[in-house]
């Protein structure tokens, strides 16, 4: 719990994530998942190659859920992201990839190859975005510079595709 007296300058110390879970529709999605796998349907995507898996195996569980919508309907992404809570003394290159591989390099890679159904279909693009892409807080440094490009691509992917009836829309997650 969050003292009533806590100011904007000391909610650092209480970054919270997820304040609310449905546990019914945690499982509904969950059994939805486990029944696709079970009818021969990919639903995960790795978003690195082979190569890199081999040489890396912590990379193999590393990619997107997908999962289609109904036929002729909108096309539509919607991507997460991924944290690592360290001060920037503590940080590392590896550190640096996981968060940019995972946060920007799977954006870019999903919507460049669903770009052709989306266009075909005028559909819209959603990215999920966070308040600290403008409003970073202690420790969150990884997180919020791939925020920022999210933002930034959201805004130029924008005006790239308005013309060709694609729209794209940005959600931010409060901190």
């Amino acid at each position: 719990t969050i003292p009533s007296t806590t100011t904007l300058s000391d909610l650092e110390d209480y970054y919270v994530w997820y304040n609310y879970m449905n546990a019914d529709k945690t499982v509904e999605i969950v059994n939805y998942m486990k029944e696709e796998v079970e009818g021969g349907r990919q639903i995960f995507y790795p978003i690195y190659s082979e190569e890199e898996m081999r040489e890396n195996p912590d990379k193999r569980n590393t990619g997107l859920f997908f999962f289609r919508g109904n036929p002729d309907s909108k096309f539509a992404i919607v991507n997460a992201g991924w944290c690592s809570v360290q001060p920037i003394t503590e940080i590392t290159v590896e550190d640096y990839d996981k968060a940019f591989n995972l946060d920007v390099r799977a954006v870019v890679d999903l919507t460049t190859r669903a770009l052709p159904m989306i266009m075909e279909t005028k559909g819209n693009i959603i990215n999920l975005s966070s308040v600290g892409a403008t409003h970073p807080a202690a420790n969150l440094s990884m997180y919020t510079g791939a925020k920022a490009a999210i933002e930034n691509f959201t805004r130029v992917w924008a005006l790239e595709l308005a013309l060709k009836g694609v729209e794209l829309m940005r959600l931010l997650q409060e901190q």
